[in-house]
């Protein structure tokens, strides 16, 4: 939820929203990266499901194996 991520989001548009939560999954990826974990678990809800098309879309430019987990609202990304 946009609301978990920054207080002002009230003015920002349905695009600059997905677009800050896809720029703040790429922050957590890159810390994950460099804190050698090794799966991180990406929430993007189940909705109407653009946001979890954006996040899927934006996974693929990475060399890292990713699975919908069972619950349709998060993504487990395998950073091994």
């Amino acid at each position: 939820h946009i609301e978990v991520l920054t207080k002002s989001y009230t003015h920002m548009s349905n695009y600059d929203i997905v677009q800050f939560q896809i720029n703040e999954m790429h922050k957590q990826i890159n810390i994950a990266i460099h804190k050698r974990e090794q799966r991180i678990i990406i929430v993007h809800g189940i909705g109407s499901g653009v946001l979890k098309e954006e996040v899927h879309k934006e996974l693929n430019k990475y060399n890292y194996k990713y699975y919908l987990l069972q619950d349709g609202g998060s993504t487990e990304l395998l950073l091994n």
